[in-house]
């Protein structure tokens, strides 16, 4: 029995959780976020060397675990916490240049995302402290 905020879902919505949790295809359809919350062994040969959150510097490069790479329909976005929000930066994904939205969320070509690992890349003239990394998926 669930504790907390959680023994007041109702019933349906609590039933339709452990269904979609239990269901490969309910969860890829869903909208998902991967966050960096840990650091991760980076191995010899990889490209670009990985850096720890907050992140201090000109050329951040982080490298987030997605598992399966999303549906060609569905919309995906790196968001950044940047601690200056008016700073400018560019994002790369896996090489990638991505296109900048709202705040610091940025587009991602449909191409340019793998399944599993994909590299993050921040560039900037100055140097930028990042807060956040996430790639966030909707369907």
């Amino acid at each position: 029995m669930f504790l907390g905020p959680l023994q007041f879902w109702p019933p349906a919505t609590y039933d339709r959780l452990l269904t979609d949790a239990g269901s490969y295809d309910a969860l890829s359809a869903g909208p998902r976020r991967h966050p960096l919350t840990i650091t991760s062994p980076w191995a010899a040969g990889e490209p670009g060397a990985t850096q720890q959150l907050p992140y201090t510097g000109q050329h951040g490069t982080f490298r987030l675990h997605i598992g399966p790479a999303p549906m060609p329909t569905s919309q995906t976005r790196i968001e950044l916490q940047i601690a200056d929000p008016e700073q400018a930066v560019e994002v790369f994904l896996n090489g990638i240049a991505c296109n900048q939205g709202e705040g610091h969320a940025y587009d991602v070509p449909a191409h340019a995302i793998s399944d599993g690992y994909n590299l993050v890349e921040v560039r900037a003239e100055q140097d930028v402290t990042i807060n956040w990394v996430e790639i966030a998926i909707s369907p």
